[in-house]
């Protein structure tokens, strides 16, 4: 009989944290679940370690990889061997919290009929200690359907930056498998693979249910510029695979468009960053040394081809273009408020809104200036 989960471990090079996390699964209230552990052709073995777990008696696979798949196509991999009507996908540097977190939203999944249930994850150091203050994107709780859970997600934080992730969900097998086939063909790999499957996925849910309970343990790493300029090459895949699947998926023309405004701006973001690192400030050439730590990232000739030819440069150029303008028309605006604003005014902006700094800020201050000047030239 098929278990009701499927719960989808990609491992590469992690094979020390593989206990920590087998232990945590072990915990789980609700038992009709299966592991499967792809392994990515990782230096340390963790056959034994998956046999240690096999022999207490959990269903756990290990899928070794022949070659390097990196992290969509382990993805890929473990969907297609899964049995479960459900799947939960686990980085193996990571921890489950709540031993009841399959019990709740297994239940959640079943009594909503949903396709995605979204929980919460608590931010944890490298000793999986809590850290205090971190950030989190809020999930949006309560149920959404249709198009309205594309709108909703992407409108989020974590949406606009598309630093959206997959382990942080539920999936219905079904849903997942109708973009299996793009994602087996797409050369997206490990840099953004999260925010490729969401692109995919959010706009052909029929139903969302977000949970207020947080029972991942995502444990925080510092992101490094190779991971920059393979996020990339991601990125521009993506553009490449994701709006042909939601046109062929009867997506709404507004809902392809956003799709690629989010990837558009995410690339300019990155390529930015990219090469804001890879630049020597005093010479303005390219940092020589950089560059060759990056060599054995990955294939140096493709991410070039990318970044000089492959790369949308008209719209990346138009996206820097429109933050320039708005940069330009917020020091405008600031100069005009702080020649034409009354003390009483100047003084209350430095005192209460200090902060403030957005452009919309500037314009709705400066429409009030405006409005003081000409009543009191129509006065004189």
């Amino acid at each position: 009989m098929n278990p009701t989960l499927s719960v989808i471990i990609t491992n590469r090079n992690y094979t020390h944290d593989l206990p920590r996390l087998f232990a945590s699964i072990e915990e789980q209230t609700f038992k009709d679940f299966e592991v499967l552990i792809v392994d990515d052709c990782s230096d340390e073995p963790c056959d034994e370690i998956v046999a240690n777990y096999q022999r207490k008696g959990m269903a756990i696979q290990l899928i070794q990889g022949t070659e390097r798949l990196f992290v969509k196509n382990s993805r890929v991999l473990g969907v297609e061997a899964s049995k479960g009507k459900i799947i939960s996908f686990i980085d193996a540097d990571d921890c489950l919290i709540d031993k009841h977190h399959f019990m709740t939203h297994v239940a959640m999944m079943e009594s909503e009929n949903a396709d995605i249930v979204h929980f919460k994850t608590k931010i944890l150091n490298a000793k999986c200690e809590p850290i205090e203050g971190s950030w989190e994107d809020p999930v949006i709780e309560g149920p959404l359907e249709g198009p309205q859970i594309f709108d909703t997600l992407t409108n989020s934080p974590a949406g606009k930056t598309l630093s959206m992730g997959v382990a942080d969900k539920f999936w219905k097998k079904e849903l997942f498998m109708r973009c299996l086939p793009v994602a087996k063909k797409s050369k997206v790999r490990r840099c953004s693979e999260d925010t490729f499957f969401n692109l995919m996925l959010l706009p052909i849910a029929q139903k969302y249910v977000g949970s207020s309970h947080s029972p991942y343990g995502y444990i925080r790493t510092l992101r490094g510029a190779g991971k920059t300029m393979g996020t990339v090459a991601s990125l521009y895949y993506a553009l490449c695979d994701v709006p042909p699947f939601l046109i062929q998926n009867d997506c709404p023309e507004y809902i392809v468009e956003k799709c690629k405004n989010l990837l558009y701006n995410r690339l300019y973001t990155d390529i930015s960053r990219f090469c804001d690192f890879m630049i020597d400030k005093k010479t303005g050439l390219i940092n020589e040394t950089k560059f060759l730590e990056l060599q054995n990232y990955h294939d140096i000739q493709e991410y070039l081809y990318i970044l000089l030819r492959g790369a949308p440069i008209e719209r990346i150029n138009q996206k820097k273009a429109e933050v320039e303008a708005l940069k330009a028309e917020e020091k405008y605006l600031h100069n005009f408020i702080s020649k034409n604003m009354p003390l009483r005014y100047r003084l209350f902006m430095q005192k209460k809104q200090l902060k403030k700094t957005s452009i919309n800020f500037y314009k709705k201050t400066a429409r009030a200036v405006k409005n003081s000047l000409n009543r009191l030239q129509a006065k004189l």
